[in-house]
This record gives structure tokens, sequence and C-alpha cells, in this order.
């Protein structure tokens, strides 16, 4: 369960394209020409993804007018993205109470994000069909209709409505953002890059562009390219968090724990709400369960849990990590937790039922579950079914990893070959898959191909901290290895 739901994009997804849209109309209803000046000087900074300095010149302007409806709604859109979620409903409801009082335009956006929130894709479908044709000259009907499809990984569909709100507005920088991930999740990498570096031409000087990049430049295995992205991000602007915890996701994949803890040492720091820093703590401690430190990522979780019961991924990588140590106990007691407080949630809030992220991560729990009580065969049947729904890579990757570790302990290595293959074709330097790989083999008794793919990884880490856990365990591996190869070949 990632830490952004697909909802979540969804929604950011039609909140840039409102933005955009009325930035270029300039058809917003306010009685006050400088809460006028201060909206539009919001939206530039909204359109950089700069939410904590938007969220200030939208303040400003609600204050000089109280009933500018889209000054509101763009506060909304602020205050959730920052971690106020109360504050966000608040301006929210009132933004939409005062409907009656704006454009017909205005209020098809507002009807057209009431449905969005409430998850009810039918009707914004209907409502997006609706806007594009009574304003097909303007871009964010196609951007609505871009974010539905990509909610059921349609992306080629999403794609082909980028690509007409591009001809209707060859400036939208935001459109190549999101063409260069879509590109990426079916695998064009050439195709995403090429699109990243038009949305640098259009949007100079701004984090986004160079954090994007990042994000597909570690999903193919360039992590120092890509930290040298999200450095130029973070120089850009220090407050644009993404940068930062994508850069620790990077120095992770190099073992660079120091690094790591640099990074969201500085998250915390700079955090604007305690939700945001959960967050922050959440994704800390599924690093430190990739890095072996089970004890103090049990701890960093539990204490989110202490304070916010009811946060999903926490429970769920909480779950996760003792799925790595093999616990079926905890497992159990997680897991069932977790759906508990599911239920919980989805009743308070009904969009999350919606949520294809979610639900996959609660099937991923029955897999975990299956593995740890024996039941491997359901365990490798339900792997591969969600390697197969998931569309992201970097996210589908982790799903084969399981399918193949589960295929491996059922005895069909060749398959099990084939899925971290797979893997490898997409990000050669994934190390975990490369490390199961050497296991395989080792187990098949190809020393020499157990020692070639370890040594890969080797130089992976070549600059790893010494104390990173994984490290010292490849280096126990490899020297076991080639003790191994030494006896079969007395001679070398």
């Amino acid at each position: 369960m990632y830490r952004k739901f697909a909802l979540a994009l969804f929604l950011l997804l039609v909140i840039l394209s409102l933005v955009f849209a009325l930035k270029d109309d300039r058809e917003v209803t306010t009685s006050s020409a400088l809460a006028y000046s201060y909206y539009q000087e919001g939206i530039v900074l909204y359109e950089q993804l700069y939410f904590r300095e938007a969220c200030g010149y939208f303040e400003k302007a609600v204050r000089e007018d109280s009933n500018f409806v889209m000054a509101l709604c763009r506060l909304s859109g602020c205050y959730h993205q920052l971690g106020f979620r109360d504050k966000g409903k608040e301006a929210w409801e009132r933004a939409y109470s005062l409907k009656e009082q704006v454009s017909d335009r205005e209020q098809l956006l507002l009807d057209l994000w009431q449905a969005g929130d409430g998850a009810d894709t039918a009707a914004t479908r209907q409502l997006a069909e609706e806007y594009l044709e009574r304003y097909p000259d303007y871009r964010d009907g196609y951007s609505t209709l871009a974010g539905l499809e990509a909610r059921i990984d349609n992306y080629e569909a999403a794609i082909e409505y980028y690509l007409e709100a591009l001809a209707v507005d060859p400036g939208f920088a935001m459109a190549h953002n999101m063409l260069g991930y879509f590109n990426y999740y079916l695998g064009r990498y050439d195709d995403a890059l090429a699109h990243l570096e038009e949305y640098s031409r259009l949007a100079p000087n701004q984090a986004n562009p160079h954090d994007s990049r990042g994000e597909i430049l570690h999903a193919i295995g360039r992590y120092n390219e890509a930290i040298a992205e999200f450095r130029k991000a973070f120089n850009v602007n220090p407050d644009f968090a993404y940068a930062v915890e994508h850069m620790a996701d990077s120095y992770l994949a190099l073992g660079k724990k120091s690094q790591i803890d640099n990074c969201f040492g500085t998250l915390i720091d700079q955090s604007p709400s305690k939700r945001k820093r959960n967050d922050f703590y959440v994704h800390w401690g599924r690093t430190l369960s990739k890095q072996q430190e089970y004890d103090s990522a049990a701890a960093m979780f539990d204490n989110v849990l202490c304070g916010d019961p009811e946060n999903l991924n926490a429970l769920y990588y909480l779950g996760i990590n003792y799925y790595l140590q093999r616990d079926l106990k905890n497992v159990t007691i997680t897991f069932d937790s977790l759906r508990v407080v599911t239920d919980l949630r989805t009743e308070k809030e009904p969009a999350l039922k919606e949520s294809r992220e979610l639900k996959r991560a609660i099937t991923l729990t029955e897999a975990m579950t299956a593995d740890l009580s024996g039941e491997l065969e359901e365990s490798a049947r339900i792997f591969a079914q969600v390697a197969e729904e998931t569309g992201v890579p970097t996210a589908k990757a982790g799903v084969r990893y399981c399918y193949a570790d589960v295929l491996w302990r059922l005895g069909d290595n060749d398959l099990a070959k084939s899925e971290l293959q797979k893997n490898l074709s997409t990000n050669p330097n994934e190390s975990q898959s490369l490390r199961l790989l050497a296991d395989i083999f080792e187990s098949e008794g190809d020393y020499q191909s157990a020692l070639s793919y370890r040594e890969r990884v080797l130089e992976i880490w070549k600059d790893a901290d010494p104390d990173f856990k994984p490290l010292l365990q490849l280096k126990e591996k490899v020297a076991s290895i080639i003790a191994a190869l030494s006896q079969d070949n007395p001679r070398q």
C-alpha cells in the first residue's frame, strides 16, 4: 500500500487540471481585485507543486474575499497535500456551499471535483464528458478523463487524452509530466524521459521536472543519476519533500544508511503537520525493514500507531516487517488489525472502497499469511494474480520477487528465475532480484552463477556503508561460495 492511494493521485490530477484551466480562462468569481491577485500568485506556485507557499497566497485571497469559491477550492487542495485533512474538508465544504454564486463553468468544475472526491467514477466520467462537450477548447476535461483511465491502469487511453489536451494547449507542462510516467509504466523508458525533457523545457527552474526524471532513472537502476536529479530539485526548492523522499530510496538502493537517515531527518524537521510527519516515519520504517533493521522499523511503526491507531500504512508495513522475519503470529495479529481498521475507515471515508491500491494491499496480506501458514500454492496463486494486475513497474517488481521466492520454495526454480529476469529486464541493478537468483543457483549447485550474481550486487554496493546489514550478509555468502568453488577446483 504505497503512501499515495490511487484516489489521491486522481484527485491531484483533477485539482491540477482545474488550476490550469482557470488560470487560462480567468473566469473566476471574486469581488476583490487584490484577492484575485493573490489567487494568481497561488496558482503559479500550485502548478509547481509548492503547496506550502501556495497555501499562504490562497489564505490571503480568502481573507480579502471570504466568498472566493475557487480560492477556497485551491486552499482545500493545499491543506490536504500538507496533511491538514480537517481544514481541507472545511474549506471545501465552504466552497461547495457557495456554488450557486459562481459561473456555470465554475459550477460544473465544482460538481466534477465533488464526484471525484467521492470516488464516484461513473458520475465523474459523465461530468467530464459533459464538460468536454461544452468546453472542448479547455484541457481540464481531457485531463480528468486521463485521470480516470489511469486509476484503472489503462495508460494507453490516458496517454491519448493527454495528447488531446496538448493539442488544445501545447504549453500544458504537467501533461508532459504525466505522459512521462504513463510511458514509463508501459515500459517505454526513452519516450518517458523525452517527455520529461519537454516538461523541463516548459517549466524551467522548477523542482518537479527534476524529481520526476529522477524517479524514472531510479526505476531503471541508474541510481547515482537519479540522486543527482533529486539534488537539483532540492536545490531549486529545499521544501520540495517528494525529492528528498525519493532520494532516500536511491540511497537505499546503494546501501548508504547515513544518507537515508539524513534525508528523513530533513523531512521530519520540515514537516508541516503531524499527519505528514507520520507519513515520513512510515516511509523511514519501510527503509529500515529493507535494511534488515527489523526492531528499529517496528519501533517506528509502533510510534506512529500510538498516536494514530488507524494509520493504514503503518499497520500494513508493520505486517510486512513481521513477514520478512517469518513471524506468523505477529503477521496474523497485525493484518487482522489492518482489516478491522480498514472496515472502520471505509465507513468514515467511503471513497476508500474504490481504492485499487488498498484492495491490492489487502489481497497481498492474504498471500503473505498463506505463505507463512505453509499454503505455498495458494500464496503463489495470489502473488501471481497481483503481479499481473499491478501496473507500476517498481510495485510489480516487488510482488514478482515475493512470487519468485514462493515458487523457489515450491521447487519450481525455472519459473522463479524467469520472474526475476523480468524484473532485471527493467532494472538490471535491482539487488533484491539479483540476490534471490544467486540463492536459487546456489541451491542447484551452480556456484559460479551464484557468485556472478552476488558480485554484481557487490559492485552496486561498492560505496555502501560498512554496517549495512544486507552487505554484511552478502559478503558472508560470497566468501562461502568462493570456498565451495575452491574445494571443487583445488588448483584455483
